[in-house]
């Protein structure tokens, strides 16, 4: 069983949360990207957890570089939609990628 399928589905966006501040455990990394990807493109996910999530999948393209493209098309895909605050953050995002 994996670590997703024992939580509840109302509190799985905890997860962006508590691993922006503890770090992504390495044996459940695969895992959590795939969610990170889901909370960030879905559009019933809150601004706070996308944030959140936008911000731990940055520091995974750091370890995984390959994840890079995906990440880059996903946040394009996010401006506009939401806050200008979360615009700006999400464009400070790209910019750090290309660097």
């Amino acid at each position: 069983m994996n670590f997703c399928s024992a939580v509840n589905q109302d509190y799985k966006t905890y997860f962006a949360s508590y691993w922006l501040y503890v770090g992504v455990p390495f044996e459940n990394e695969g895992e959590a990207i795939d969610l990170l990807f889901q909370f960030i493109v879905s559009p019933k996910t809150n601004i706070t957890t996308k944030s959140r999530a936008v911000l731990v999948l940055f520091n995974l393209t750091k370890k995984y570089p390959e994840l890079k493209n995906e990440f880059r098309y996903s946040l394009k895909d996010q401006l506009n939609k939401y806050s200008k605050d979360f615009d700006k953050r999400i464009t400070k995002i790209l910019m750090l990628i290309e660097q």
